[in-house]
Order: structure tokens, then C-alpha cells, then sequence
């Protein structure tokens, strides 16, 4: 069994307390994604880790935004888990020409990382 820790603090957008996100969840075809990244050398994790907190801290203020987390495998230290809610595939889309994708997440983490994305359907609220 592997421990996950958090790399980055969980919140959610500013807007939205959790009785406010929940209304939300259920009035909008919310894109959940997970992602697994592996590292392809080990001696990049503290620079990835680094990167991806300031990738996850500049998401989480984006429009639509409604959970993006960053976890850190304890017991494998070579993989980071993306935990990212949106409030519809087309803000997740946006997100994707914002500056924590284009500056941060292609061209700095995705050409050291093995990435496997999982698209996630919430099964109980």
C-alpha cells in the first residue's frame, strides 16, 4: 500500500463554499480528471515538485476551477497525482491556454514525466 501526502494546500475557488460547490456540481456538467505522472528521472523531483505547486496554485485561481490538487506518493517518490475538477470540459479547455499549462505544466514538467490521465465521473456526491 502507498501513502499520498498533499503537495499543495486543497481549496476550493474562492466563490464557492462546500454547500455552494455541491449546488454547483449538480447544475453543470462538471470534467473531472486525474492524472498520474511519473517521473522519468528521479533526481527531478524536487524541481517537479516545486513546478507543480506553482502550476496548481496559478489553476486554482482560473475561471471554472473548482478543485485542483497536487499529491506526492510517499512510498513512490518518483509520482505526483493531479486531482482536477472543472465546472464543464470547456473551462478545462480554457485552462489548457492559460499560462500554468502553456509556461509551467507542457514545457517544463510534461517532457520529464510520464503522464497517464484518467477522465473520473463523480459516483456519489
Amino acid at each position: 500500500m502507498y501513502w499520498i501526502k498533499r503537495v499543495a494546500s486543497r481549496t476550493f475557488c474562492a466563490c464557492l463554499d462546500p454547500a455552494a460547490l455541491n449546488n454547483e456540481i449538480k447544475s453543470t456538467n462538471m470534467f473531472c480528471l486525474n492524472v498520474i505522472l511519473t517521473l522519468k528521472n528521479a533526481s527531478d523531483e524536487e524541481e517537479i515538485q516545486g513546478l507543480l505547486t506553482e502550476a496548481c496554485r496559478l489553476s486554482r485561481t482560473e475561471p471554472g476551477c473548482l478543485r485542483f490538487d497536487v499529491y506526492h506518493s510517499e512510498g513512490e517518490p518518483a509520482t505526483f497525482v493531479l486531482v482536477e475538477h472543472w465546472e464543464s470540459e470547456d473551462a478545462w479547455k480554457t485552462h489548457r491556454e492559460a499560462k500554468a499549462y502553456t509556461e509551467i505544466y507542457q514545457p517544463q514538467i510534461l517532457p520529464r514525466v510520464e503522464r497517464v490521465p484518467y477522465r473520473m465521473k463523480l459516483l456519489l456526491e
